[in-house]
């Protein structure tokens, strides 16, 4: 059971099989998937530091990105985009702070 702790965030292998999800990916999501990887090699290699989780986002130093952090960017991106506060309030009553 592979288990990592970064303030306060648990990544646990999962629980059942049927908790393994497929993802239908356009040609334009799979090909900024596969640009995002490569400039994730590049970081890897220039880092001094790095700790390969096998993460798609990550920090510079491998790490997962603290959940409070990644909710704040949602935030900045949601208002951004006009979304209504109402929406951005929703992510506190589903479970992602």
């Amino acid at each position: 059971d592979k288990k990592n702790r970064y303030l306060g965030s648990v990544l646990t292998e999962l629980k059942t099989r049927s908790a393994r999800r497929t993802i239908d990916m356009d040609a334009r999501l799979s090909l900024a998937l596969v640009e995002h990887i490569e400039r994730q090699r590049e970081e890897m290699e220039r880092a001094r530091f790095y700790q390969r989780q096998d993460l798609v986002f990550a920090t510079r130093n491998g790490l997962p990105h603290h959940p409070g952090n990644v909710l704040e960017c949602f935030h900045e991106i949601a208002t951004s985009c006009g979304m209504p506060d109402k929406t951005c309030a929703c992510t506190y009553d589903c479970g992602t702070s």
